[in-house]
């Protein structure tokens, strides 16, 4: 049932002012270029404002859409206006509504909002004042259970869900579909695109996927062996796969594609791909090789920003390899990191989004921006080290960050998203 707190007026979408994925975009890039307040002249400004009811425990990533903080619970999926609300001292602010039901993390892409509802499996669709748009339920696959991935990616138009189908011997099959995001014009819609996977025992057979440039990308496990896959998105043709094994999430965007390698069974070098296959791809399925490769961690935030690949390294701080894949690079292509950002020492565990040309990187107990170009608050020696441009101390620790519209939002363990602003 849809409860209205207060008359919603309608927000106009401008550039920078949302963050509609939990990665930010299809291919989890984490960076917000677009972001028109918060950067290095104004960042020392930012200072705890309000704070509302955390989401979902899985992915708590808070979703910015529509002038709305969006978040669900294992009760409700559930819209806080992201104006906040007069009180004193940093205010608890009430949703300003919510539709009851046992939901899955939100997406959006600016005019919907789409998340899994967990009791039924089916996707819903509402518009940004939470009311029901259309819905998508899995096709059946006989004698298997079919559920809905709490992930959902959006691109180009289109809402990608992943249904994952388990008989009875726990043997599973996958298939990765697109919907129109606009909707079919009716109350329940088809599949527009269906990628399908082979069977798996005893586990799933797709990783983490990213959707973008026209793409659908993921890691595939294939009998004991996991390879990256590269799929179009209007059809489902497999584009190409790697050489390699690979396994982990996967991060995409200006035309790279960027997932782990394995070996020894642990993922300890990250890999990049150009998006569109390349000269060192042969054979049939095409099979490519990748352009560069660094020294990774396994870690998975791995946010592509307008000047780095970031990772993190073995003591904690953050790396960042250039972004152009020479400078570092050998002529292999085997990248060293250009640029170091970190915490006194202290590693930094958490997550890390981008906006405005910002680094927002979490440790145990506090949150830091560093200078994505290196321009503010650095030094240069063999690389670009970089101290912290501002800070601050967190109760608990920082679950997930996404930076829109001059705020900054940090989904905290204590159960609470803290929203800071200039």
């Amino acid at each position: 049932m849809l409860r209205r707190a207060a008359l919603i007026v309608s927000v106009v979408l401008l550039a920078g002012c949302a963050w509609g994925q939990p990665g930010f975009d299809g291919g989890n890039s984490s960076d917000n270029r677009a972001e028109p307040a918060v950067n290095a002249q104004t960042v020392t400004g930012l200072h705890e404002l309000w704070k509302t009811a955390g989401g979902n425990a899985t992915v708590p990533a808070p979703i910015l859409s529509g002038g709305y903080l969006l978040t669900s619970t294992n009760s409700a999926l559930v819209g806080t206006g992201t104006g906040g609300c007069p009180g004193g001292g940093v205010p608890t602010c009430a949703p300003a509504w919510h539709v009851d039901g046992s939901f899955g993390p939100p997406v959006s892409d600016g005019s919907s909002v789409f998340v899994r509802d967990t009791a039924t499996e089916h996707l819903r669709v509402f518009d940004l004042h939470g009311n029901p748009l259309w819905t998508f339920t899995p096709t059946p696959v006989p004698n298997k259970t079919s559920a809905l991935s709490p992930e959902i990616q959006i691109d180009s138009g289109r809402v990608w869900v992943e249904v994952h189908d388990t008989d009875m011997s726990n043997a599973t099959t996958d298939r990765l579909i697109s919907l129109p995001a606009g909707g079919c014009g009716a109350s329940s819609c088809a599949a527009v695109t269906t990628i399908a996977a082979g069977n798996n025992f005893n586990a799933a057979s797709f990783d983490e996927f990213a959707a973008t440039d026209g793409l659908v990308f993921r890691n595939r496990r294939d009998g004991s062996t996991w390879y990256l896959q590269a799929f179009e998105a209007a059809t489902g043709a497999e584009q190409w796969r790697s050489k390699l094994a690979t396994d982990g999430d996967v991060f995409a965007r200006d035309g790279w594609v960027v997932t782990s390698q394995v070996s020894g069974g642990h993922s300890s070098t990250d890999l990049v791909f150009p998006t569109h296959a390349g000269g060192s791809c042969t054979g049939a399925p095409l099979a490519c090789s990748p352009f560069a490769n660094f020294a990774g961690t396994g870690n998975i935030w791995l946010p592509i920003t307008t000047h780095h690949f970031l990772t993190i390294d073995s003591i904690g701080h953050i790396s960042g390899i250039a972004k152009d894949l020479t400078t570092g690079c050998t002529i292999a292509h085997a990248c060293s990191p250009v640029w170091s950002g970190g915490f006194n020492g202290l590693p930094g565990t958490g997550p890390i989004s981008v906006a405005g040309g910002l680094i927002y990187a979490a440790k145990v107990n506090g949150i830091a921006a560093f200078s994505d170009d290196g321009s503010t608050g650095c030094n240069t020696t063999t690389i670009t080290t970089c101290s912290a441009l501002w800070s601050t101390t967190l109760a608990e620790r920082a679950l997930a960050i996404a930076i829109a519209g001059g705020r900054l939002y940090i989904a905290e363990a204590d159960g609470f998203i803290h929203v800071y602003g200039l």
